[in-house]
């Protein structure tokens, strides 16, 4: 499957290489925080996914954990539970959704007005 680069992987590769660079992190450090924290990504990897910005929102999480980073208080319960970084990831895609009067129907309702085609 090949790139296909856009205005969301460019705005994901740059936010992740913004978070790395606040961070003083390279691409080797994270490959070694994930293998730490059970996930297995080599640096090339890590460096593949943050410069194309094709990363799942889950990838994001570990690497905001990891890092020290700030995130929101309202997703510390969800991040402290049991449960895998996708499961955290969905956790808090919903909980956002909700705070927003939103639900997954009409979020991809909106996401389709803009062009993006979710099932």
């Amino acid at each position: 499957m090949s790139h296909v680069d856009t205005p969301w992987t460019q705005l994901a590769g740059r936010t992740a290489r913004g978070l790395l660079a606040l961070k003083g992190a390279d691409y080797q450090w994270v490959s070694d925080l994930m293998r730490a924290s059970g996930i297995d990504e080599s640096v090339r990897g890590v460096e593949g996914k943050i410069s194309r910005g094709t990363y799942k929102a889950s990838f994001f999480l570990r690497l905001l954990i990891l890092l020290g980073a700030e995130y929101p208080d309202h997703w510390r319960p969800i991040l402290g539970a049991k449960g895998s970084d996708q499961f955290h990831a969905k956790r808090i895609l919903l909980r956002e959704l909700v705070t927003r009067g939103l639900n997954v129907e009409l979020f991809a309702a909106k996401l389709e007005i803009v062009g993006v085609s979710v099932q």
